[in-house]
């Protein structure tokens, strides 16, 4: 009977540590994977945001030059430089507010209702780049000297493009 305790005591002694070891190891195993998954993750985000990051400028600038000088034939041409980048590398509510955009610029809408999507798309990336959330109505209030005169149609074509 002792001989039997004996070596059970030394199966155990041995098999111990080496389940120990096991355990260690596929902790180990399942860390690792998890670490690689979150890079690669991470390696893509920093890819999209290398491609995005200038984009809210871009359509800043054309919201600029629609103001100074509207025209339907440049606010086609305008769309089509940065609705490729949107559509590649966008949120899914970059890539719906840029069809909006889209459709208004080829049915030659009212610019406030293209205006309206630009800001949108504008703070819908700023939110995808940054997390932060700003107004829509942002740069109606900082270029438009007339802002209060047209801010309820503004408001009402802002919530079109949402809808």
């Amino acid at each position: 009977m002792k001989e039997i305790i004996k070596e059970t005591i030394n199966i155990i002694k041995i098999n111990i540590p080496s389940i120990i070891s096991l355990v260690g190891i596929l902790i180990s195993y399942f860390s690792i994977k998890k670490s690689y998954k979150n890079d690669l993750d991470k390696m893509k985000k920093e890819k999209v945001y290398d491609k995005i990051e200038t984009l809210p400028y871009e359509i800043l600038d054309i919201m600029h030059n629609t103001i100074k000088e509207p025209s339907e034939k440049k606010n086609v041409d305008d769309l089509s430089r940065f609705m490729y980048k949107v559509i590649a590398y966008g949120s899914s509510d970059a890539v719906k507010i840029a069809c909006c955009i889209q459709q208004c610029a080829y049915s030659k809408e009212k610019s406030f209702k293209l205006l309206s999507g630009y800001s949108l798309l504008v703070v819908q990336l700023k939110y995808d780049l940054t997390g932060q959330i700003i107004s829509p109505e942002s740069y109606f209030e900082i270029r438009l000297n007339d802002y209060e005169k047209n801010r309820e149609e503004i408001v009402k074509y802002i919530n079109e493009v949402v809808n």
